[in-house]
């Protein structure tokens, strides 16, 4: 075959190459120097928890005794020690805490969950309470900084990169007890959690299922998430009867701009206004549709959130079953619209290349069961599960598929045909996609109109074959179609709309990845299409987010109370247009 000339040239950036997994021997001289040296096992157990406190101090304390130049020394053997060894601690690659400040906090380097996008903010913050989160915005209002509270980095764009104070949730992880007497009469509290903002969707789940033989009534594919990541961002599940994650919440209390708090619900809220007042007069009860409409989806731009409450159901199990098909019947079937209506949860995985003269399919259809579980090795997306399991095979993988691209439609094609089964397990365990979350791969996805989900997919298929065709770019996993009802969230991609959510994974340094997926993206503008927050967006001005969102107005003149100067912009926003970055001329 010919060489393509962008081919000929390496696509890899060897200072991102993922580390090899440490094996004992590989940690065994490590280990070893680490004993002999006291101040060099301080700074390796400080590099993995850099917020310890009592590890701050020791290590601080054998700086003090040992001097600054057995400090350097150290670090370097560390770093030296880090490179044989083949790893860094995870989330940290190659970082040694430096600045520690006189108050335990110290300054760290952020990363995403791909490592692909970095923050290196001034102060990096674990709250552990409310009043922590208070004291934090104030200090920053204080001082005239920024403040961005990120969730578990499960995001392939900039919306919780910040330069000033970085907020980590590791210690807002824990369930509350709900405080009924501040409930209206008649509320049914079994039905109602509160937990704290940080908790990630799989200490939900295990808290939920062990403790109160409840769940989530849906959820996405993945559960590292944390609670308000996937409700500011409007994460959703599958199924054409229920909303965004979103709309399972039913009061959410943040600190706002001005170190104000709130506790913001709907007009007919769960909570009693004057019981509140009597039980909580520092938190200002907050009961609007408006309000709650705009703070919910808030996009990290209302306020540092600190709890939750949800409406859950009782524990249940989910039989999944997957079968092949391709697009032509598939698309009658969703034209017809009984697979929506027969379904609790219904999706389609597309093959966008017609390797056997045909877009191969694969239907997953799931519904509440009383089978008991099967629980098989489940297997989901087959080539990004490969490379989450083999991630040194995956970096092989990959730097085969950049060589000779045309081989990812026969690759794709075959994944999607060992991905059939039928399986029963536990709800969440069915929702969670598996293996295939700890893969190096990143993805964009737009909500287009439930109507427009036809023209949609033909158009994404028409692009596919262009540029492949022409430039030998490829999307490298099928693109898979779920179907959410319509919320009333102001920015939700699903506001007022149900919708076709149509998610694009991509393997982290494929040839023309990025390219490709903002050519979708632009293309889907023309058919309604709203680019998912959280994932890979190419949003740009505030004049292309009021188009797509009648009640951005009404939701920015909230973010504007609650955040009067701007002290929750960040990059993002600014690129969006939601919070202002003005020029003024000399003179002017």
């Amino acid at each position: 075959k010919e060489t393509h000339p962008a081919r000929a040239r390496s696509v890899r950036n060897p200072a991102k190459r993922k580390p090899a997994p440490r094996t004992r021997a590989a940690l065994r001289p490590a280990k070893q120097a680490a004993q002999a040296d006291p101040l060099l096992e301080s700074l390796r157990t400080l590099r993995v928890a850099p917020h310890d406190e009592q590890l701050i101090a020791a290590a601080r304390a054998q700086i003090d005794a040992q001097g600054l130049e057995a400090y350097f020394q150290a670090a370097a053997n560390l770093m030296d020690l880090g490179e044989k060894a083949g790893a860094e601690p995870e989330g940290v690659r190659g970082f040694l805490p430096v600045a520690i400040s006189r108050d335990g906090n110290s300054q760290m380097t952020w990363w995403d969950c791909i490592q692909a996008r970095k923050a290196q903010p001034l102060r990096t913050f674990q709250p552990s309470s409310l009043a922590e989160i208070q004291q934090i915005v104030r200090a920053a209002a204080h001082e005239r900084l920024t403040v961005k509270a990120v969730g578990s980095g499960h995001s392939f764009t900039d919306v919780a990169v910040t330069a000033d104070y970085l907020i980590t949730p590791k210690k807002l992880n824990k369930p509350l007890a709900l405080d009924t007497a501040v409930l209206r009469g008649g509320i049914d509290t079994r039905t109602l959690v509160e937990v704290e903002s940080g908790i990630t969707i799989h200490e939900l789940n295990d808290y939920l299922w062990n403790e109160k033989n409840k769940a989530l009534s849906n959820m996405g594919g993945y559960d590292g998430q944390t609670i308000m990541g996937v409700v500011s961002t409007s994460t959703h599940g599958s199924g054409a009867a229920f909303g965004p994650l979103a709309d399972f919440v039913r009061s959410i209390t943040l600190v706002a701009g001005d170190g104000k708090t709130y506790r913001v619900e709907p007009a007919n809220g769960i909570t009693d206004a004057a019981a509140w007042a009597a039980r909580q007069p520092g938190i200002e009860l907050k009961q609007n549709d408006e309000w709650f409409d705009a703070v919910r989806v808030g996009v990290g731009c209302m306020g540092v959130i600190y709890s939750v409450v949800l409406e859950v159901r009782d524990a249940y199990a989910l039989k999944e079953v997957r079968t092949l098909s391709t697009w032509r019947p598939g698309r009658d079937d969703l034209r017809d619209g009984r697979v929506l209506a027969d379904n609790r949860h219904y999706e389609v995985l597309v093959n966008p290349y017609a390797d056997t003269g045909e877009f191969t399919c694969l239907v997953t259809q799931r519904n509440i069961t009383t089978e008991q579980p099967t629980r098989p090795e489940i297997a989901r997306n087959y080539l990004v599960e490969l490379l989450a399991k083999l991630p040194l095979v995956g970096n092989l993988l990959v730097a085969v598929l950049n060589r000779d691209p045309d081989l990812i439609p026969k690759v794709i094609d075959k994944g999607m045909r060992a991905l059939v089964q039928a399986y029963v397990d536990r709800s969440y365990r069915v929702f969670n996609i598996g293996n295939a979350n700890d893969a190096r791969a990143y993805g964009s996805e737009i909500a287009v109109p439930l109507a427009n989900t036809i023209a949609a997919v033909e158009r994404i298929l028409s692009i596919a074959e262009q540029r492949a065709r022409v430039g030998r770019t490829y999307l490298t996993s099928p693109f898979s179609l779920r179907f959410v009802n319509a919320s009333s969230a102001h920015m939700s991609m699903m506001h007022d709309t149900p919708s076709c959510l149509i998610e694009f994974p991509m393997l982290e340094d494929g040839f023309g990845g990025r390219e490709l997926l903002r050519a979708i993206e632009h293309a889907l503008y023309a058919l309604g299409g709203r680019p998912h927050w959280g994932l890979l967006n190419f949003l740009q001005g505030r004049e292309l987010i009021a188009s797509m969102y009648p009640k951005f107005g009404a939701w920015n003149a909230i973010r504007e109370i609650l955040d009067p100067d701007c002290m929750f912009r960040n990059a993002f926003t600014e690129r969006c247009g939601i919070t202002p970055a003005r020029f003024v001329p000399a003179g002017g």
